[in-house]
């Protein structure tokens, strides 16, 4: 099952405050200065989030090594006819247009 792009932002916004708070505080346990505690943490996960949020969208796109009605699809090893991977799909679309 694919995420919806709302579930990936804010799965992606959760964990990034998450990881924004423990680099802080290993930074303050260094006793670094306060703009480095707060503004490195926050600056680095920003540029990440975007990252992570286009490689999570790509992905989402993939149907690389998916798994489908509990299996995994390859064209001619696939036994499944109701399923829906890209082999059956195109095999299903030939077969209408007959």
């Amino acid at each position: 099952m694919k995420d919806s792009g709302k579930r990936t932002l804010f799965k992606t916004l959760t964990d990034k405050l998450l990881e924004i708070g423990l680099s802080s505080f290993i930074l303050y346990l260094l006793r670094l200065p306060i703009e480095y505690v707060i503004g490195l943490p926050i600056g680095i996960e920003i540029l990440q989030i975007g990252v992570y949020i286009l490689n999570e969208r790509i992905w989402a796109k993939s149907t690389w090594e998916t798994s489908h009605e509990m299996h995994l699809c390859e064209k001619n090893k696939c036994k499944v006819p109701t399923c829906l991977c890209p082999y059956h799909k195109k095999m299903l679309e030939e077969g209408k247009n007959k």
